[in-house]
């Protein structure tokens, strides 16, 4: 039976703004090109590659081309089983990038269904629901979560019983032909029943047993979270592949091979005048104590780097320099509690060593 609270128009405006306005890379300028340019047309470039920067960049690590390559086979698996359907967990300390690989997998899935089915979207199908779990959240809560994502402006009506609530939020799914349900902050959920509101894990268990959608929970240490101390949480874990997320060390290999071609893909797509990738390359060891091994850090030092170069009003060139480089790491590390800021000539060193 349809529920009617699944009838109202889908505008879904927060999960197509991730995928339709994701801002393109701006042109590559010499800084003679970005000089000669007019006052308003100069403040509108350097907007452009900020916003990108932020909201467009993407960096194709080692633990997303293996969350990809999980859940592509993951699907796969769920077409073919009737029920006890399998997910997959995403799990590791705050500021490693989860939430990035999980955007990431979602713009994955629906470039390949508009590969598939251009039309699809016309036809009202949504491929994936990503939703935030509600704070100490119920089964009730985080079925609302997803009635919302369809219709935002049409509240869940307070008076509705949690079975129905999970039918709506059920049917909707179905007739959106929804393949992928990211929950994101799932260790947010309340670890048990209250009332008669639902234990959170019940109503994922049985997601995975009435409808075809591919259940990915995003959260902080997962697999240690109070929300799967029990027997039927236990379940859900049983049934997903597990991607755990953690920030590098110096005694650990991604301080050598990932977190050197992590740092050199930032270095690469830097949207800089005349930018010769190399200094952040150099330094990726002086990062790695910089941004203490984090995802998260890491970007925000990046972002910070090219934004202090940028805003420099009379400057002639948009190099990134040993002084600019520490100068931003000194300043993030008194505004921010990272690691100790890296002097200038540790920087000047390790870019002589790889020379």
């Amino acid at each position: 039976m349809h529920i009617p609270f699944a009838t109202a128009k889908n505008t879904l405006p927060g999960l197509r703004q991730i995928f339709d306005t994701a801002p393109a890379r701006p042109d590559a300028l010499s800084f003679s090109e970005y000089a000669t340019m007019a006052d308003e047309t100069r403040e509108a470039f350097d907007e452009a590659r900020l916003f990108w920067l932020t909201s467009g960049m993407r960096v194709n690590t080692f633990t997303q081309r293996q969350a990809d390559s999980d859940l592509a086979r993951i699907m796969r698996e769920n077409r073919l089983a009737y029920s006890g359907r399998g997910g997959l967990i995403l799990s590791g300390p705050p500021l490693n990038g989860k939430t990035e690989v999980a955007l990431n997998l979602a713009r994955r899935v629906e470039k390949r269904r508009a590969n598939a089915v251009p039309e699809y979207r016309s036809l009202g199908e949504v491929p994936v629901v990503l939703v935030d779990a509600p704070s100490n959240g119920s089964g009730k809560a985080l079925m609302s979560a997803i009635c919302r994502f369809f219709h935002p402006d049409i509240p869940v009506p307070s008076s509705w019983a949690t079975p129905r609530v999970f039918d709506a939020a059920i049917d909707q799914l179905r007739h959106a032909r929804t393949q992928v349900l990211i929950i994101d902050e799932v260790h947010l959920l309340a670890s048990r029943s209250s009332g008669d509101h639902g234990d959170p894990t019940d109503m994922i268990k049985e997601i995975q047993n009435q409808s075809p959608v591919t259940v990915v929970l995003v959260g902080v240490n997962l697999l240690d979270a109070a929300v799967f101390g029990t027997p039927r949480g236990k379940q859900v874990i049983d049934r997903c592949d597990r991607v755990e997320l953690a920030a590098a060390t110096a005694s650990t290999a991604n301080a050598g091979a990932e977190w050197k071609a992590l740092v050199t893909a930032f270095d690469r797509a830097l949207p800089l005048c005349d930018h010769v990738p190399g200094v952040l390359t150099a330094n990726s060891t002086n990062l790695l104590q910089a941004s203490e091994g984090c995802l998260g850090n890491l970007a925000k030092l990046v972002r910070r780097l090219v934004a202090a170069i940028v805003d420099e009003p009379d400057r002639t060139d948009e190099r990134i320099t040993p002084e600019r480089l520490a100068d931003v790491l000194k300043r993030t590390a008194q505004s921010t509690g990272l690691d100790t800021p890296v002097p200038v000539r540790a920087i000047r060193k390790a870019i002589k060593e790889a020379a």
